[in-house]
């Protein structure tokens, strides 16, 4: 016994040791230590009011892991005494070392305390020290190893961050019926125990086991998952979006403006905390997908308006200084000249108003665009774009043209002269005959509007006369047009 002793102080101390180091080491809920003292109340042929127990004691040490919310696992070794009377009042004793591992059952998920069920299965060595005097009717053993069932109920009740009350009752059934040195062959020994003890490391709330840089008791004030450093799946840790970004950790798009915070921080360097960043009066969202205006800039084609005007209030073209390529920009024209940015020629007097601006007459007054001389003027408008192998004309197009009709009726005189080409992608020849059909298209469209076809003359080049070299698909884009040059008379 004396030896039984030893050996178990040493793995005791062992245990103890290790307990330390997981709360140590681990600092985290996953894993927690223990120590646990029990009353035992022997269940063997010997009835229960026949010793006192006070004799009968279970010392044990443990680790537990938590499996999930609900279970945990748990590995015990204990070191004990197995004691009472027989029949006769003779005493035995018997030195116990159970070996087991257990899974508990949490149905609770409470703050200060936590009750659970437990089942598992072990091994337990006993000696016996001393005999009872009954006579046993089968032959027995005085010591051996055999299997260990322990079943019950506990609890833990929390003392502090680090420290908890464990407390439980239960049953342990061996499938020996030597404990006691008595063998009858009617059942097995085993034993009730109640529990006391201590666990501690397993709940600590300053520790950081999802490594987003919030402790555990941080993410439960703001209400993050501590198992998960991104618990809105924003592309942004909780850590960064508490403390650095201020952002909300538990909502995707803390702003509400239709792109998620790890997009606006990481892609757009956008504010994730204001739906319109530049406060141009469009949101981040629309400015990034729908307009692809710059959303960290109010005025993102530097005109003079904010693209939030342009696009709400006065129509014009956010990405265009000069909507109307008068030669005067938005931001002129509205706050400047109070002149229409959507149209070249405010008064239509046939002189547009960036000329009339450099002439020094008022572009607002028709009366004073008449000269003299009748001169023949070359005006170059804008060019006309079509898609990739399309020659149909878009909305875009249509209100150029448009504005050509609108200029050539102020003319006396008019001619109109079109250059219709294409990238480089395709044949040659097939090119050839695609600027053909583009030319003819934009002659169609004046005609139809009014124009006399008489004056208007057209040519088509394909691919042999690029604006700009076809190394890019913006490149590309700005090569399929048909170019419009306008020589007239004025009124």
């Amino acid at each position: 016994m004396k030896k039984s002793a030893n050996q178990f102080l040493k793995l005791l101390l062992l245990i103890i040791f290790l307990s330390a180091n997981v709360f140590a080491q681990f600092n985290s809920y996953g894993v927690k230590g223990g120590l646990q003292f029990n009353l035992l109340a022997p269940s063997n042929e010997f009835p229960l009011t026949k010793y006192d127990l006070n004799f009968s004691y279970l010392a044990r040490g443990f680790i537990r892991f938590e499996l999930s919310e609900n279970f945990d696992a748990e590995a015990g070794l204990g070191y004990g005494l197995y004691s009472g009377d027989d029949y006769t009042g003779a005493h035995y004793n018997t030195t116990i070392i159970p070996l087991d591992v257990r899974l508990l059952y949490s149905p609770f998920n409470l703050d200060n305390w936590n009750p659970y069920l437990f089942g598992g299965l072990g091994l337990i060595h006993f000696s016996v020290d001393d005999k009872p005097v009954s006579p046993t009717i089968d032959p027995t053993e005085d010591s051996g190893l055999s299997g260990l069932i322990p079943v019950g109920i506990g609890t833990e009740v929390k003392i502090n961050d680090d420290m908890a009350l464990d407390i439980s009752a239960g049953y342990s059934y061996s499938f020996t019926d030597n404990l006691n040195f008595v063998n009858q062959a009617e059942f097995n020994d085993g034993y009730w125990h109640l529990g006391f003890g201590i666990t501690f490391g397993g709940d600590n709330l300053d520790s950081d086991s999802d490594k987003d840089g919030l402790t555990k008791r941080e993410e439960i004030e703001i209400g993050t998952n501590h198992e998960i450093a991104d618990t809105d799946g924003d592309g942004l840790i909780d850590g960064d979006e508490f403390r650095k970004h201020q952002t909300n950790p538990n909502n995707i798009d803390s702003d509400i403006d239709g792109l998620n915070d790890g997009e606006e921080v990481k892609v757009h360097q956008t504010n994730p905390n204001n739906a319109d960043s530049d406060n141009d009066g469009l949101n981040d969202f629309d400015e990034v997908n729908k307009y692809t205006t710059n959303p960290n800039n109010p005025d993102t084609d530097t005109d003079g308006l904010r693209d939030g005007d342009e696009v709400n209030n006065y129509k014009t073209k956010e990405l265009k200084a000069d909507s109307d390529s008068d030669g005067l920009t938005d931001g002129e024209e509205v706050n400047k000249y109070k002149t229409d940015p959507l149209n070249p020629d405010t008064d239509g007097g046939s002189v547009n108003d960036g000329e009339e601006i450099k002439r020094g007459t008022n572009p607002n007054d028709i009366s004073d665009d008449v000269e003299v001389n009748n001169i023949e003027e070359q005006v170059y408008y804008e060019n006309v774009y079509f898609s990739f192998d399309k020659h149909s004309l878009t909305n875009s197009a249509k209100e150029i043209l448009d504005n050509v009709v609108k200029i050539s009726n102020n003319q006396l005189k008019i001619t109109i002269n079109l250059s219709a080409h294409t990238d480089n992608i395709g044949n040659e020849n097939y090119n050839i005959k695609l600027s053909e059909k583009r030319a003819k298209t934009v002659k169609k469209y004046l005609v139809e509007n009014g124009l006399n076809e008489s004056s208007i003359f057209y040519e088509f080049f394909g691919e042999s006369k690029p604006e700009v070299e076809n190394s890019s698909k913006q490149n590309r884009n700005k090569n399929r047009r048909v170019e419009i040059k306008i020589t007239g008379i004025k009124k």
